[in-house]
């Protein structure tokens, strides 16, 4: 069974929860999960915190388990640093905090379990 969120549940939920932004702070990790016909992965580690906006480098990540030829399940690696900070704003959807990072990515808080991802070699 399939269970589809409309933008008036998502709303009614961001207003059950409007301190969710209070559970980030500095070391918090984000992920997103995106991409066609294959599913990216991107860790995220918060360097700077306010009430409302994040300053995140984006982090490596490690290999937990090989699944397929072309799928596993990875963590994040806090020790690689890949690029420059970015600030972001934190907003709710759903009552679960996340950022923007571009057009097509959007990160969330990790579960803190590995996470699934497929590559085309």
């Amino acid at each position: 069974m399939t269970t589809t969120v409309t933008h008036a549940d998502a709303r009614q939920l961001t207003a059950q929860h409007p301190t969710a932004e209070s559970r980030i702070g500095v070391g918090t990790i984000f992920v997103s999960s995106w991409g066609w016909e294959q599913t990216n992965v991107d860790f995220y580690i918060v360097t700077k915190a306010t009430a409302k906006m994040v300053t995140l480098l984006p982090i490596g990540k490690r290999v937990h388990e090989t699944l397929t030829w072309a799928s596993e399940t990875v963590t994040p690696d806090p020790d690689n640093i890949l690029g420059d900070p970015i600030r972001r704003k934190i907003h709710t959807y759903a009552g679960h905090p996340s950022v923007s990072i571009n057009q097509c990515e959007e990160a969330s808080i990790w579960s803190g379990e590995p996470v699934f991802r497929s590559q085309w070699a």
